[in-house]
């Protein structure tokens, strides 16, 4: 045998050890990371009154509007829906009913529901 033979084998258990260092190495408890800490919180919410403590009015939001404009609207919404009006005319009577709707606050049922007084 040679000086090579002999030592091939001293390698192969040293290298074997090695492995068992690292195997040793990835079963031991790892150090847990620590939590990061938060900011405290900017604003804190405090309850001053709840809602029970009012008393509340429930209305339409057409009690506050002019008649005038509740007629506009309802005249713009039926010249809509009348089945001979042109196409362009509804769309024109459309959106003007819509924009008057945003520009008051009034939803197309409250329109329809409410109704004008007889003179």
């Amino acid at each position: 045998m040679t000086a090579l033979d002999s030592l091939l084998p001293v390698a192969k258990n040293k290298r074997s050890s090695d492995d068992d260092s690292d195997l040793n190495d990835l079963t031991s408890p790892k150090r847990s990371r620590a939590k990061p800490r938060r900011a405290p919180p900017l604003y804190k919410a405090r309850v001053i009154e709840t809602a029970d403590s009012y008393s509340v009015r429930v209305h339409g939001s057409t009690e506050d509007l002019d008649e005038n404009i509740l007629v506009r609207m309802k005249k713009c919404l039926a010249r809509a829906n009348h089945p001979e009006t042109p196409e362009a005319e509804v769309k024109a009577a459309l959106f003007m009913a819509s924009k008057l709707m945003t520009t008051y606050n009034v939803t197309t049922a409250e329109v329809l529901a409410h109704e004008t007084p007889e003179a």
